[in-house]
């Protein structure tokens, strides 16, 4: 900083002929010195920043203890040799069949056995791993659509809401299996103890034998949906252990904002102040060499200088906030800026019109120009200075008004002659009112006399 605040003296006062004081000096050093700080933090928070995969197996985590794991882990080799035993069973079923719709009947029942065997099969490694596995299945090829690719740019926004909101309903879901198989365990309780009351009850071989080949099917579906309610009971106790209290979490996740993404946003903020003060202190600068810049009514070409800045730091601002977050890799807050700046951009669209004809009136080229009379409110106004908020005059009057840009939009002035009075009396005037008195005037305005 000592080397450039050498080189700006030199540049800037070397010769006498383009001095500058010493307080905006200053101001350009505090410039450039926000700049180089945006700067440093982008790198740093570039390098700093950690790549998280947000994924269920945090919502798994560890189990109980490896105790219960291995519980776990041989009720479903029991529950698979149960199901095994079966498939073989129905398959010699299926091959002794005559009939269609006994076959038909055992093609059901052995999908559905395969359907039970392969989610036995996914139990087992997803306990034995402790991840979620479908995060490691082969995703199927898209063909591109730019409609969609369109609508993704929302898509990291609406996952991080998912993400902040993620365990709370996976806990949800969870409790709600842990009702639906806590229902199903009695019922399918009772079919079994139907099942045993029923075959020794009975004195007839035939029907006993048939009512005894209908017990280990049933035992199977009893044993399969306990193993299901004690995982889930199990991935309930796990997520209640890592719970932590409300404070704690509110604490931590206000500490992470402020080291993440409040830190970008902080960064990006330092960084648009920055470019919009560098631009000013640019501008006024520049604009002393330009000619014309201290007429009494600014010419064309300082009117278009002026627009061009106005244009550029609007534009520049928003490519700094959206470049910054691009160097930290938080595509939340890019996403988000996008979405902005194409909600930006729609309203222009339907704004376009009105847009175009400020600027003619900031141009001077519209129907209301500098130096002219301009009727507003019953009352002649001299026009003084037309910008975002215009100055209207009254000589006469000696009084001043402060309009928005908009409020000229639908008007129209005129060149005036010199002569031209610009109220129909003075102060100390002697005037005749309605009534026929006569009064001397003391004090007005556009509003009183």
């Amino acid at each position: 900083m000592i080397w450039l605040k050498i080189l700006l003296n030199y540049s800037i006062s070397g010769d006498g002929s383009l001095k500058i004081g010493k307080r905006k000096t200053r101001k350009l050093m505090i410039v450039l010195s926000i700049l180089f700080m945006v700067g440093v933090f982008g790198r740093i928070g570039a390098e700093e920043t950690p790549a998280n995969l947000e994924t269920s197996s945090a919502i798994i985590g560890e189990l109980a203890g490896e105790g219960a794991a291995i519980k776990m882990l041989r009720s479903i080799l029991e529950l698979k040799k149960n199901l095994n035993s079966r498939i073989v069973e129905k398959k010699e079923l299926l091959a002794k069949s005559n009939s269609e719709t006994q076959k038909i009947y055992l093609l059901a029942e052995l999908k559905k056995l395969d359907k039970a065997m392969a989610g036995a099969d996914i139990d087992f490694e997803q306990i034995a791993t402790g991840v979620e596995i479908g995060l490691f299945a082969e995703k199927k090829s898209e063909h591109f659509d730019w409609k969609r690719e369109v609508l993704s740019l929302a898509e990291p926004g609406i996952m991080e809401l998912k993400r902040l909101t993620v365990s709370a309903r996976h806990k949800t879901k969870l409790k709600d299996e842990f009702s639906f198989y806590q229902g199903l365990v009695p019922v399918a309780q009772r079919a079994n103890a139907h099942l045993a009351a029923l075959a020794s009850k009975t004195d007839d071989p035939g029907l006993k034998e048939d009512i005894e080949g209908l017990m280990p099917e049933w035992n199977s579906v009893e044993n399969q949906i306990q193993n299901k309610l004690d995982l889930v009971e199990m991935q309930l106790a796990e997520i209640e252990r890592q719970e932590s209290s409300l404070l704690e979490s509110s604490q931590a996740s206000v500490k992470n904002f402020f080291r993440t993404r409040g830190l970008f946003l902080f960064i990006a903020m330092v960084a648009c102040i920055g470019v919009v003060l560098l631009l000013r202190v640019s501008y006024l600068f520049l604009m002393r060499f330009v000619p014309g810049y201290n007429s009494r009514y600014r010419p064309f070409h300082i009117r278009v200088f002026e627009l061009l800045y106005r244009g550029l730091s609007f534009f520049l601002s928003l490519f700094v906030l959206i470049f910054v977050f691009y160097v930290f890799e938080d595509w939340v807050l890019l996403s988000l800026a996008i979405i902005f700046l194409m909600g930006v951009g729609w309203g222009a669209k339907n704004a376009l019109p009105r847009f175009w004809h400020q600027s003619r009136l900031m141009l001077n080229i519209g129907a209301v120009r500098e130096g002219e009379r301009l009727f507003y409110q019953g009352v002649p106004w001299l026009v003084k200075k037309i910008n975002l908020f215009s100055i209207l005059e009254n000589p006469t009057l000696g009084v001043s008004l402060r309009l928005p840009i908009e409020e000229l939009m639908d008007k129209l002035s005129r060149p005036f002659h010199k002569n031209e009075p610009w109220f129909p009396c003075r102060r100390n005037d002697w005037v005749i009112l309605a009534d026929g008195t006569r009064g001397c005037v003391t004090s007005l305005s556009h509003e009183m006399v």
